[in-house]
């Protein structure tokens, strides 16, 4: 009995790591938890990584960002070793879902500052490695909230100072290297000194140099200024890291951060706060996120020419309230949302020429009331509402040629406006209609510009408006609506009835519920819903929309479907469901989905598929069921003759099958115990407890943060 029970033991821990190397990234090595991509030359985290990792090597590459979403979903990671690469900018939130993490090694790096945010997340970090940085400022807090931390190493770097009370919360600290900084012997450090003094065992021999004499001294001797330190304001000794730090690859001087043909994809993350001029000209940066210059505060000339922009948010300009000059001009804008300039109030160059603008909103120039030069030459308007330009009380140069304007009554406001202003300098002409054509805007009678007929009256009548009226914060184009990256909790409720694209990635949405999401969307073809928090979709919440053809799910938390969810999508014909919780597909799925032609599954946590799953789906052609752990007994023989599986999925249990793709194994070896049941027989399977791990018997909620004992409901 008991060589019975080591041997499952052995089983059970020897399937479950083996398991991850079958999802290992092509550039890395895997050894059951442990996946080592140190010394591969990567600037980037690689993507694949299995969530469940325990430990991650990444040293000696040349790493450079630790973007906000490269480490999202790892919560059992506990060592990750980053030490040795080039790593200059940490996004706020980066180690967010790090809940398990022990130690991180983040020496011999580029870092300059330790602010605050950086390590949010890092409840249970007991080891952290800041040696041979640069860092010379660390924020307050910063550290001081990592409460069970027992190590802290920050050797050789170039601190002067630390805040004040920087490790008062630390209960458990018990190793602390502070040598080979810069630290200046003054009453800033008086609270390190009484702190070390009282903590003996840590921070030995840390010394500070003295600004008369040059000469170094421990620490713990600042004690005997205390006096002479009483009368200092203690407002004086907080610190907040306001420190010039350059963002790779650009160069910076007076105030000028200038990253000009560089060839960035994105908009640099840790430009100074006090920057004056922003260069971003001749790059293939394709997007303005929501906020991108939120911090900006002394920004007074951005110029982003000359790049592949096609996306732009209401509110990606947030916070340039000293901006004068902003040049976007050879782009790929088509349309610019409401409200996108809304807060630039100093504005006095707007340059949008050479861009693909079709139409421009009544109110897109509200506010503007300094803007003095406005081009919008050659892009491809037919017409502007009336007063577009009413706003702009200080216009004194207007460029609007080449664009194929439409000559009608719907244009006459154009006309009366450019002949008394004459502020119009490019040579505006009419293309259209054809007794219109290269007439010139401002010397014509107004009774030239005339809707003959209905026709011709409706043919511009509603082009000023845009389409369609976008929800708060996203970016609409035609009948596509984008509110991608915007931290939504919950699907908006204004969607315009006619959208058919609606784009909600990387959001924080957990539930699609039976409210009446999609009801009015008669014409929805495409749902993206791709890197959420999804957990649960509620029965019959897609049943009015059977318009749609594309639903994209993963990369989400799924870990239940039901017979009800995907009612009334009698019409989809791609389903994406990869990287998701899904433990096991009942034949009652994908019921009256006739048309579906493609179906991903891989990378979940399947491990039966009842048959018959895909009997009904007549049209599927493209089935992938790679990276999961399919437990290849009697029940699942039926799957190996499935000839619309077009991955290689392999078989872990039982272990003499492990790692052999299911085509390749022998019918006589699908064999069940006299005592083995269907696992996916509902009566016997149950769902993992959110955020737990399960394999077998055994489920794993350590470190979730749990407040109850998780039960089935």
């Amino acid at each position: 009995m008991t060589l019975i029970l080591f041997s499952s033991i052995i089983f059970i821990i020897v399937s479950f790591q083996l398991y991850f190397i079958d999802a290992c990234p092509s550039v890395c090595l895997c050894h059951g938890v442990h996946i080592d991509c140190s010394n591969r030359n990567l600037q980037i985290i690689p993507s694949g990584i299995p969530k469940n990792v325990f430990k991650l090597d990444l040293q000696f590459n040349n790493l450079s960002i630790i973007r906000k979403d490269d480490l999202k979903g790892f919560r059992q990671l506990r060592i990750l070793n980053l030490q040795d690469n080039q790593i200059h900018t940490i996004d706020t939130d980066a180690f967010k879902d790090l809940l398990s993490l022990e130690k991180l090694d983040l020496s011999s790096n580029r870092l300059r500052v330790i602010k605050m945010g950086m390590l949010q997340g890092l409840q249970d970090l007991h080891n952290l490695q800041l040696d041979h940085n640069e860092i010379s400022c660390i924020e307050p807090e910063a550290i001081n909230g990592l409460k069970r931390l027992e190590i802290i190493t920050l050797n050789s770097n170039n601190l002067t100072t630390l805040p004040m009370l920087s490790f008062s919360q630390l209960i458990d600290l018990r190793v602390l290297r502070l040598h080979e900084n810069q630290f200046i012997c003054d009453c800033r450090l008086l609270w390190l000194a009484k702190y070390l003094k009282i903590h003996s065992f840590l921070g030995i021999n840390t010394q500070c140099q003295e600004t008369d004499t040059r000469n170094f001294k421990d620490i713990i001797s600042l004690i005997n200024d205390e006096k002479r330190c009483s009368t200092i304001d203690t407002d004086d000794m907080e610190l907040t890291c306001n420190i010039f730090v350059c963002p790779y690859p650009c160069i910076c001087f007076n105030g000028v951060v200038d990253c000009k043909d560089k060839d960035l994809t994105e908009i640099p993350r840790n430009i100074p706060d006090t920057t004056i001029e922003l260069r971003l000209e001749k790059n293939r940066i394709t997007e303005i996120p929501p906020k991108a210059f939120i911090h900006l505060k002394k920004l007074r000339r951005l110029d982003m020419s000359n790049n592949l922009i096609s996306t732009i948010y209401s509110n990606s300009l947030t916070g340039l309230k000293s901006l004068n000059s902003l040049i976007l001009y050879r782009n790929n804008l088509k349309m610019l949302p409401s409200e996108v300039f809304n807060e630039l109030n100093a504005l006095q160059l707007l340059l949008l020429n050479a861009n693909k603008i079709v139409c421009i909103r009544g109110d897109t120039f509200d506010g503007l009331e300094k803007l003095s030069l406005l081009s919008l030459y050659d892009n491809q308007l037919k017409t502007l509402a009336n007063e577009t330009f009413s706003p702009l009380k200080s216009l004194q140069t207007l460029h609007l040629a080449r664009n194929p304007f439409i000559c009608d009554c719907h244009l006459r406001w154009l006309n009366a406006y450019l002949r008394e202003k004459q502020i119009e300098t490019s040579g505006v002409r009419c293309a259209a209609p054809r007794r219109m054509i290269k007439r010139k805007f401002g010397v014509l009678n107004d009774r030239r510009f005339r809707c003959r007929n209905r026709m011709e009256y409706e043919q511009t009548a509603y082009v000023a408006q845009c389409e369609i009226q976008c929800p708060k914060g996203c970016t609409c184009h035609k009948t596509t609506v984008i509110c991608r990256g915007l931290q939504l909790q919950a699907i908006p409720n204004d969607i315009p009835a006619f959208t058919t694209i609606l784009d909600l990635q990387d959001n924080l949405i957990k539930r699609i519920s039976r409210n009446g999401s999609f009801r009015q969307l008669k014409s929805l073809q495409t749902l993206d819903l791709r890197n959420n928090d999804l957990e649960q979709i509620d029965d019959d919440v897609f049943d009015e929309i059977d318009s749609l053809n594309e639903l994209y799910l993963s990369n989400n938390s799924l870990h239940t479907i039901t017979s009800h969810t995907f009612n009334g999508l009698k019409n989809l014909q791609l389903l994406d469901l990869q990287i998701n919780n899904l433990t096991f597909i009942k034949n009652d799925m994908f019921i009256h989905m006739n048309k579906l032609q493609i179906l991903f599954l891989n990378d979940n946590y399947i491990k039966c598929i009842d048959r018959g799953s895909f009997d009904q789906l007549e049209s599927l052609t493209n089935l992938k069921l790679q990276s999961n752990p399919l437990i290849c007994n009697c029940h699942m023989k039926w799957l190996k003759q499935c000839k619309r599986i077009t991955d290689q999925p392999k078989c872990m249990s039982p272990i003499k099958l492990y790692n052999i793709p299911i085509t390749n194994v022998i019918d006589e070896d699908f064999i069940c115990n006299a005592t083995e049941i269907d696992v996916c027989d509902v009566s016997h399977t149950k769902s993992c407890p959110q955020n737990c791990t399960c394999y077998n018997k055994i489920v794993r909620c350590s470190r979730t943060q749990l407040t109850r004992i998780p039960y089935e409901e």
